[in-house]
């Protein structure tokens, strides 16, 4: 929805997916919010990214004699998610909590 809409600096979409799914889930503003997340795009700049178990490996490319780190990347379709049920607002097993170190 991001790539599709970008973000509009609040939680649309999340708001719209907790509405229809999750209604009784009146605390996932606030929960969002506590890691970070104050709008959808922040959701995962600060809360939440993808086991990286997920993305293609960093790699070494030669092109006309020349060698080239490719950085690792994740991937163009996101795996299907398990281990929740249906209308949980809970993050599935394949996200994991962003960690920043404290300078």
């Amino acid at each position: 929805m991001l790539d599709e809409f970008n973000c509009d600096g609040t939680l649309r979409f999340a708001k719209r997916y907790r509405d229809a799914e999750a209604p009784r889930a009146t605390a996932v503003e606030r929960r969002l919010g506590d890691v970070g997340g104050f709008c959808d795009c922040e959701i995962f700049m600060n809360g939440w990214t993808l086991y990286e178990r997920f993305w293609t490996p960093e790699r070494e490319e030669v092109v006309d004699g020349w060698t080239t780190v490719v950085d690792a990347e994740p991937p163009t379709e996101l795996p299907a998610c398990a281990t929740v049920r249906r209308g949980s607002v809970r993050p599935c097993a394949n996200w994991t909590r962003r960690r920043f170190a404290l300078h």
